[in-house]
Order: structure tokens, then C-alpha cells, then sequence
């Protein structure tokens, strides 16, 4: 994991999704809940599925409460996700995806975090939060 903090746009994985947002919107929120959510039950998800379904949760949390503050320096959030037909579906299927991350027996994401006793309770408010705006 390559991270310089704890918020969500200082990991390399989530950055890396920002860039495969810019060019596809929708489809990369779409394929970074799928990655999570289509795993085997059990299965170790990678560390930057996880960045990646974080990243694609923010921007759904955008466009549910309106509220950027968190997207400042990235792309906006683009129409199609804004006006989505069904956005509390995406906001559910979000929760799923976070869910996945949070298995502390299946998570790359979740070890490394658990594992830095200083920064984990920064983390898992920040995550606490997110999943508030979600719901």
C-alpha cells in the first residue's frame, strides 16, 4: 500500500481509480464495486480494490448529499452519477463493497491499516464517516 495519510485521496490505489474515473464516470464506479462485491466469499481481496471501492464510495457520497468538500482537487462528479436513476442502489451496493474491505480475515486494505496502531482509529473514523453519508 502506498499511503502518505489517511484520507482516502492519499493512497496510490485510490489515485490510480481517480484516473480510470476521469475516462470512464459510471463504469469505473460500476467495475470497482464489482471487484469487491463478485469475489468468492472469503477470497483476499487486494489492497487496491479496496483504495479503489473507498475512492468510488466518496463519489457516490458526493452525489447522494451533495457535499464535494472530500473531491476538491479531483474530477467532479459527473452528471450521470448526479442524476442516476438509482443512486441509493449505488449507495447500497457501496455499503456492500466497504463491507468486503472491512473483513478483517479478507482484506489487504483493512491488515495493513489494523496493523499501524497510531493512524488505524484515523482510518476507521474516516471510513465510519463515509458509510454515515451512505446510508
Amino acid at each position: 500500500m502506498g499511503a502518505s495519510g489517511v484520507s482516502w485521496d492519499e493512497d496510490d490505489g485510490a489515485l490510480d481509480w481517480v484516473q480510470e474515473y476521469e475516462t470512464d464516470g459510471l463504469g469505473a464506479i460500476t467495475r470497482a464495486f464489482d471487484a469487491a462485491l463478485e469475489a468468492e466469499d472469503g477470497a483476499y481481496l487486494d489492497g487496491d480494490i479496496g483504495a479503489a471501492v473507498i475512492a468510488a464510495a466518496q463519489y457516490v457520497a458526493a452525489a447522494r448529499d451533495g457535499d464535494h468538500a472530500l473531491l476538491e482537487t479531483h474530477p467532479p462528479v459527473t452528471a450521470e452519477i448526479a442524476e442516476h436513476p438509482n443512486l441509493d442502489g449505488l449507495a447500497a451496493r457501496a455499503l456492500a463493497a466497504l463491507a468486503r474491505i472491512l473483513d478483517e480475515d479478507a482484506s489487504e486494505l483493512f491488515d495493513l491499516w489494523n496493523e499501524n496502531d497510531a493512524l488505524f482509529g484515523a482510518w476507521s473514523a474516516g471510513i465510519d464517516a463515509l458509510q454515515a453519508r451512505l446510508s
